[in-house]
C-alpha cells in the first residue's frame, strides 16, 4: 500500500510575504510594524490526511503577497493566498 510510508509525517512550511511599495526607513509613530502567526494543526498528523495552515497579519497594507512552501509534502491548494491545504 502506497499511504504507508508517509505515516506520522512531520510538514514543515515556510511563508514569504511580499510587500510592495512598502516605505523604508519611515519615521512615523502611527506605522505599526505587522503582527505575523500561522495556525495550523497541533501535534502529528497522518497521512494522506490533508492539514490546513491560516496566515494571519494585523497592520498590513493590501499589497501582501503569499508564497507557501512545504517540505515532506505539497500544497495542494490555496497559493497565493492566505490560507493553504497540504
Amino acid at each position: 500500500m502506497l499511504m504507508a510510508p508517509f505515516r506520522n509525517m512531520t510538514i514543515g512550511f515556510f511563508l514569504l510575504l511580499a510587500v510592495a511599495g512598502a516605505p523604508i526607513g519611515q519615521d512615523n509613530s502611527s506605522t505599526k510594524c505587522p503582527t505575523i502567526s500561522v495556525t495550523g494543526p497541533a501535534g502529528v498528523i497522518s497521512r494522506p490526511e490533508l492539514v490546513v495552515f491560516i496566515a494571519s497579519i494585523e497592520n498590513a497594507n493590501d499589497s501582501l503577497k503569499y508564497l507557501w512552501s512545504v517540505s515532506g509534502g505539497i500544497v495542494v491548494t490555496g497559493q497565493g493566498t492566505p490560507k493553504i491545504e497540504a
